[in-house]
């Protein structure tokens, strides 16, 4: 660790020729963003609640679809933002 503080990685994948410390590290942070993100769309954008108003599995799967689209553009402009000032976003 950077900081000097020892971690412990616990994970059920236990062949270390397949299934490299470094590797399953970097899984995690990549799956943690991707939590991260579902948090954000389900209680920011969405009121806390998913609530689909539409009574048709098309309709659903149209909300959803606007939803994820909305939750997209948002990110993009505040990475361009975040690129346009040269900080992380």
């Amino acid at each position: 660790d950077a900081r000097g503080r020892e971690r412990v990685l616990l994970t059920s994948l236990d062949d270390r020729q397949r299934f490299k410390p470094a590797d399953i590290v970097a899984c995690y942070g990549r799956r943690w963003q991707i939590e991260t993100s579902y948090r954000e769309l389900k209680q920011s954008m969405l009121g806390a609640e998913l609530t689909l108003r539409s009574r048709t599995v098309e309709g659903v799967y149209q909300e959803i679809w606007g939803a994820l689209i909305a939750y997209n553009l948002i990110r993009r402009e505040m990475a361009t933002a975040a690129w346009q000032a040269k900080l992380d976003p």
